[in-house]
């Protein structure tokens, strides 16, 4: 199914549709608007039947009437309408080859509603049905209906239609005796003088009662439609999204790629500026380093005048090492006397008789 084809479809769910009635006196278009588009049969054009299938499973009804209504019909192509009180069939069938037929119509009125001609008598557009079923439903007893063109008595029992009988102009009490001993009633005063009820059109037929099964069945198109219209609107906003994503996500790049462009000859002067200030920072802590000619001074200007020799000297960026040797060497006194002038001084743990080794930092 084309896109185009699923919108038509869509906007034709859910707007309001006219509702057009076919009677004996012409084709014309009624107030009430509907979900759907309907072809109303005036009830002049259509025969009715009450019947009853208790034996018949639910699921078996329909099969039922349909074998049935050959029997019933008298016309060589019926089309017909059934709406379901539990095992009660209140059934509507006309002359399919005068309903929404073009040559039935004067000219004019075939043009104008050119739009309800399309496909069979019932299919997936236009809703073929009975005038009546867009009537309200009546109490229990006899009612006399007003028709786009006519009269109709109905006999009501348990909010079921048993009886209906149309006449084109109004019943006298003859014809209303007539229908009531048909049903077994008797007319009363009231009956007769009763006046009709006025033609008042719903927007929606009468509906039958039906399992969730059967619903999901008659309406398999419409959420078919629905579902692919949500997975559609789904599909193009998750869409959308990714491609905005990627479009933030390349419009960035590119301006963190331009950004680097115009900031490349200051990020490479800051760079090159750490560079030398590093530089500078490992020769000032060179270059601040004590001789070790300096050290040498300080070592003997701090030692105490005591006996001994130096044996070893090793240095290495502030660290300094000494061993001396000595017949009577004061370990305790040359430690004293180089903490005036050194940091962490300390005697190697390995010590030998007369001679000492002394770790100690240099103050930079």
């Amino acid at each position: 199914m084309t896109t185009r084809r699923l919108l038509s479809e869509l906007r034709r769910l859910f707007s309001n549709q006219p509702n057009v009635i076919q009677a004996a006196d012409g084709v014309r278009r009624l107030r009430a608007n509907a979900l759907r588009k309907h072809w109303v049969v005036g009830r002049g054009l259509c025969m009715y039947r009450c019947e009853r299938f208790p034996t018949v499973p639910r699921n078996r009804r329909g099969a039922a009437l349909e074998l049935n209504l050959p029997l019933w019909s008298p016309f060589p192509r019926t089309g017909h309408h059934c709406v379901w009180a539990d095992d009660t069939a209140m059934v509507w069938f006309w002359d399919a080859s005068q309903v929404r037929n073009r040559s039935t119509l004067n000219e004019d009125a075939s043009e104008h509603w050119a739009d309800f001609f399309e496909g069979d008598d019932v299919d997936d557009r236009v809703r073929v049905r009975p005038e009546t079923v867009f009537h309200a439903k009546k109490e229990n007893g006899f009612h006399l209906q007003e028709c786009q063109h006519g009269f109709e008595m109905q006999y009501w029992r348990d909010g079921v239609l048993s009886s209906s009988f149309w006449l084109p102009e109004h019943p006298n009490r003859q014809r209303i005796d007539w229908f009531l001993s048909g049903v077994g009633e008797s007319a009363q005063q009231g009956d007769w003088a009763a006046a009709a009820v006025p033609a008042a059109f719903a927007a929606e037929p009468w509906a039958t009662p039906e399992t969730p099964r059967e619903w999901l069945l008659r309406n398999e198109r419409r959420l078919a439609l629905a579902t692919l219209a949500t997975f559609l609107v789904v599909a193009l906003w998750q869409e959308a999204r990714i491609w905005r994503v990627h479009w933030s996500a390349d419009a960035a790049a590119a301006n963190l790629a331009q950004r680097n462009v115009e900031l490349g000859p200051t990020l490479a002067t800051r760079e090159e500026a750490r560079r030398l200030r590093r530089r500078n920072t490992d020769l000032a802590a060179i270059l601040n380093a004590p001789s070790q000619a300096r050290l040498m001074g300080l070592v003997h200007e701090t030692l105490p005048d005591l006996s001994g020799e130096f044996q070893e000297w090793r240095y290495n960026q502030g660290d300094l090492n000494l061993v001396l040797k000595g017949p009577d060497i004061d370990p305790v006194a040359y430690v004293q006397g180089l903490e005036q002038a050194f940091d962490q001084v300390d005697l190697s743990q390995a010590q030998k008789p007369g001679q000492i080794e002394v770790d100690l930092k240099a103050r930079l």
